[in-house]
């Protein structure tokens, strides 16, 4: 039912349906009762955003987070990255990037050793987002450090699940180097993000490599390196 009243745009009986759920079930350790939970949460911060109702929103992403910290259940674990992620995602939207950096290092904090796929990959979007929020704040080398970061964490699993990020990552670090006017290591990650995803047919991939060869060009006309082509 609450999934076709957020199809219909109704959002605010969609908000009073996942509502129910919590007071229902809000005190039950029941597993499938308590997932059930978690997910309401998550869509509760959905619809009050669709709403405008930012404040309340990030009130609800604090108290799931209390309500499931302590859980050792993967799926609670990935529930409280994805909340935690969407909050950094609306605190950095409305420009106040201190502290959505403080919930990607959160993040990081939490999650950053586990070895499960879906939530490392919550991980990698929060790094990656971590450095948009760094560039904001006019931290542009260390949003390049942490993007080489993600490259080098992410990268290297040979994983598709985070090839969006690992992309996103390779082609924001080239970016970030160059308006640094570190031209040498700009060219150097243009080559590592052609080396990684030169081959691709996803169309992230394709994107990635149209925008570094273009970046790429333009350092070297920088250089006046214009003879050695792309």
């Amino acid at each position: 039912m609450c999934a076709i009243l957020e199809q219909s745009g109704r959002y605010e009986e969609a908000l009073t349906a996942w509502q129910g759920i919590e007071d229902r079930f809000g005190t039950s350790d029941v597993p499938e009762c308590v997932e059930l939970v978690a997910s309401s949460f998550v869509q509760r911060f959905v619809n009050l955003i669709k709403l405008n109702r930012t404040e309340e929103a990030l009130a609800a992403c604090d108290r799931a987070v209390e309500r499931f910290e302590g859980s050792d259940e993967p799926m609670l674990f990935e529930a409280v990255a994805e909340i935690l992620v969407n909050k950094g995602n609306v605190l950095a939207s409305s420009n106040r990037n201190e502290e959505a950096l403080a919930v990607w290092n959160e993040i990081e904090r939490r999650f950053g050793n586990c070895d499960v796929p879906e939530i490392s990959k919550q991980v990698a979007a929060a790094l990656v987002n971590k450095g948009s929020t760094l560039v904001n704040m006019n931290r542009v080398e260390e949003a390049a450090g942490v993007w080489s970061d993600v490259v080098r964490r992410f990268g290297e699993v040979g994983s598709p699940l985070y090839f969006e990020e690992t992309a996103t990552a390779a082609l924001n670090r080239v970016v970030a180097l160059d308006s640094l006017s570190r031209p040498d290591e700009a060219l150097e990650a243009c080559d590592d993000a052609l080396r990684r995803f030169g081959s691709s047919d996803e169309p992230m991939g394709i994107q990635v490599v149209a925008r570094t060869l273009v970046n790429k060009g333009s350092l070297l006309a920088g250089l006046n390196r214009t003879e050695e082509g792309v």
